[in-house]
């Protein structure tokens, strides 16, 4: 994509740049290499080399271009100084298949953790001799909700979980199973949780990984077992999520109640890291 000299002159204080745009089947990520600011740099590996382009503020007449990617639901994007991967009598490339190969092999487990991962796996025996920072993004990123105990804010959380789980593409089927067992879970914090402490908080979290999705529901109130009742549906929200999903735990505790359901994602297509 074509970028005229105008914002080759706005962008020249900055270096490279990169620009994200969200939707629901993939983030489009518009990325132009056009040499470090002052202190660092950045490489953005495309299936092009649509983005590559002598620095910004050189020539500020010329037209540049930028390359173009498309983030897949589940996939992990690295942005990263040069002193991650340069190294003294090494190609680059090796160092960037290197940081790429240690991106996949922790697809599945938390950013903050991978981030841990890659600075232990790519540190020179010496240690790293230029400062280094890197940013990790996973798409889609984590649904984080927090309400009163008010069975008025199952729909509208209800709706936030459903339209977050078409990001993460999975078939409809398995989108709706996981949508009825944390409205389950949602419902009897609401209901159950605090019937003695009204007022209290739900809070609602949803995490994405490249096989597995996990939601969580935690109260503030006090765990109540469920009670079947014969001819009646209540008291089987428990059993109705385990028969949904494959992993449900309850973690009762004296400040609260914590649900969480875990299941793998059958894939309906391929996720990149």
């Amino acid at each position: 994509m074509p970028c005229g000299p105008r914002r080759n002159r706005v962008w020249a204080r900055h270096g490279s740049k990169l620009r994200a745009r969200g939707a629901k089947r993939g983030h489009r990520v518009r990325s132009e290499d056009a040499g470090p600011p002052a202190g660092g740099s950045s490489v953005f590996a495309a299936d092009d080399e649509g983005g590559r382009a002598i620095p910004l503020g050189v020539r500020t007449d010329t037209t540049r271009f930028e390359a173009r990617a498309v983030l897949l639901p589940r996939s992990i994007l690295l942005l990263y100084t040069d002193g991650l991967v340069e190294r003294r009598r090494r190609s680059l490339d090796e160092g960037i298949g290197q940081a790429a190969d240690l991106v996949g092999e922790g697809r599945d487990v938390a950013l903050a953790d991978l981030a841990g991962r890659l600075m232990t796996g790519l540190a020179p025996a010496a240690g790293f001799e230029d400062d280094v920072a890197l940013l990790l993004y996973r798409r889609p990123g984590p649904l984080d909700l927090e309400y009163s105990a008010d069975l008025d804010h199952l729909a509208p959380a209800r709706r936030a979980l459903r339209g977050w789980l078409e990001q993460c593409a999975l078939g409809p089927e398995q989108a709706q199973d996981i949508l009825v067992a944390a409205g389950e879970a949602l419902a009897n914090a609401i209901e159950h949780g605090h019937r003695d402490s009204p007022g209290g908080l739900v809070r609602l979290r949803a995490t994405a990984s490249v096989d597995r999705v996990e939601v969580t529901v935690a109260d503030t109130g006090t765990w109540k077992p469920p009670r079947p009742s014969s001819g009646s549906l209540r008291g089987r929200g428990l059993a109705l999520m385990r028969a949904l999903l494959e992993e449900v735990s309850v973690d009762p505790g004296p400040t609260g109640t914590t649900v969480r359901l875990r299941t793998r994602i059958v894939h309906d297509e391929p996720a990149h890291p």
